[in-house]
């Protein structure tokens, strides 16, 4: 739906800001009802990346729990559904042949 250079800063912005959820939410957690407000949207809307994070894990010689590959195998799928859907909408009337 759009040029490449358009694609390539929004799939560059969804991948910082991603990985910047949590912190979005903490920091929404002050007293502005606005701030609150939009990082909530924001990590509604967006996936949390840092779900998929387990470099402090693995740096340190821990194991990742079997659980928490599950629940993020869980969340990843859900969320490509989502968006398969959404692009399934997207490109409904359009002519891709």
């Amino acid at each position: 739906r759009t040029p490449m250079v358009v694609n390539m800063i929004t799939c560059l912005s969804v991948f910082v800001i991603g990985h910047l959820t949590p912190v979005l939410v903490q920091a929404g957690t002050l007293k502005l009802e606005f701030v609150s407000f939009m990082a909530r949207l924001i990590a509604t809307l967006l996936p949390s990346l840092e779900a998929f994070n387990m470099s402090a894990n693995v740096s340190v010689g821990n194991a990742v729990p079997a659980v928490y590959l599950g629940y993020s195998a869980l969340y990843s799928l859900a969320y490509i559904g989502a968006m398969l859907l959404l692009s399934f909408i997207l490109f409904e009337d359009r002519d891709l042949a």
